[in-house]
């Protein structure tokens, strides 16, 4: 078990920090490692990669040995959950690593023994206190952040050195307000956990001033409460303005939540029409495919009667020459004839006037004897009848 044994030394502390003698066989008490000035782990604030001064350790020590409360948690739940315990005793210690630690003694009654339980198998094993900071040192030029609100959120002294970049960090210094102390699963010092025997220093029979024993380093999440001020106490109107926020915050997660539904469901109808379209689709190509088989003894007439229209314009073209060469063979000889039926006008003209002034006339009764086949002995001397006109000399 990692209990400490109350021995008369412990029940002192109690004593002194409760004000009262209490029933011991109702809690249990245990020795932890608080925080250590192992470099934190705190990404993305100015906590990160920082180292917390042996001052502040000695101050946190001292006002638990005052008797101030600093109640024990668990998961940081300060202001949603009832103390389940709380520190009695603190020190500042050195590590064999020369690392500086605040080892606490701190106790959880007996209406939790589960989580007492828990603590004494290892299960529960790491912590991380919530404490606000009088000093937030610049580890290169020891300006205190916290006299300027800007240099807090741009994590940048005034000399222009950013916190957490090179070798510049923060050095928390001086404690204005211990708040509590939670067992977690996963705290962000370094170091901070529950002890067990043979780790144990405040609580060890063989306790000597100056001696500690090395802590085993973890690489847990470390907490740190509270807005960077002076101030030791809450501030009401910034709790008031917490919750209004957190609640509107739960109420966007409400309608986040219900728009990712809507966006689900209409994400579910658009994948099935997908899958139909695609399923259409499937079909059409299938009946494409069916109809370009098919069309293949189509596709290869329509190719012979294309070069048929190919051949039959060649013809076509070879005619229209054939015809252009008669019609301009025609056009020659229309041209040769209306030249010759120039040159002939002239002497038809005289041959129709020729005619006009002797006209040819035959005798009414016809020329006398005349016969192709009659010989010039045949002819007769004389013309007895007709005209004189054509008698022929002896």
């Amino acid at each position: 078990m990692k209990r400490i044994e109350l021995t008369e030394r412990i029940k002192s502390f109690i004593t002194a920090s409760v004000g009262d003698t209490i029933d011991y066989e109702k809690i249990a008490a245990f020795e932890a490692t608080a925080v250590t000035s192992l470099p934190l782990n705190k990404r993305g604030s100015v906590f990160d990669r920082g180292q917390i001064t042996a001052e502040t350790f000695i101050e946190a020590a001292n006002l638990i040995n005052t008797g101030t409360f600093v109640p024990l948690h668990t998961l940081h739940e300060q202001g949603y959950e009832i103390p389940v315990g709380r520190l009695f005793y603190g020190e500042h210690v050195k590590s064999n690593q020369g690392t500086d630690e605040l080892r606490v003694l701190f106790f959880v009654d007996g209406t939790s023994p589960d989580l007492i339980s828990r603590l004494d198998t290892g299960v529960i094993e790491e912590v991380s206190v919530g404490m606000q900071f009088k000093r937030l040192l610049c580890s290169t030029c020891n300006i205190d952040l916290m006299e300027d609100n800007e240099s807090i959120w741009s994590q940048t002294c005034k000399n222009g050195h950013v916190m957490g970049m090179g070798s510049n960090h923060v050095k928390p210094d001086g404690v204005a307000n211990f708040r509590e102390m939670s067992l977690v699963s996963k705290g962000a010092s370094n170091g901070a956990k529950v002890l067990g025997a043979q780790k144990r220093l405040l609580a060890s029979a063989y306790y000597k001033d100056g001696s500690a024993l090395a802590a085993s380093l973890k690489d847990p999440e470390f907490m740190l409460f509270g807005s960077p001020t002076k101030l030791a106490e809450e501030d009401p109107m910034l709790i008031a303005e917490l919750q209004a926020k957190l609640a509107k915050a739960e109420g966007d997660l409400t309608l986040t939540a219900t728009a990712k539904t809507e966006a689900e469901g209409k994400v579910a109808t658009l994948e099935a029409a997908k899958t139909e379209a695609e399923g259409k689709v499937a079909v059409l190509e299938a009946k494409l495919a069916a109809e370009a088989e098919n069309n293949s003894g189509l596709a290869a007439s329509i190719t012979t009667w294309e070069a048929a229209c190919t051949a039959s314009e060649a013809a076509k073209t070879e005619a229209e020459g054939k015809v252009a060469t008669l019609e301009a063979a025609k056009t020659e000889a229309e041209a040769k004839l209306l030249a010759a039926e120039t040159e002939l006008a002239p002497l038809k003209a005289a041959q129709t006037a020729t005619l006009t002034q002797r006209p040819f006339k035959l005798p009414i009764g016809g020329v006398a004897n005349l016969n192709a086949t009659t010989t010039d002995s045949e002819k007769p001397k004389t013309v007895t009848t007709g005209s004189n006109a054509f008698r022929t000399p002896k």
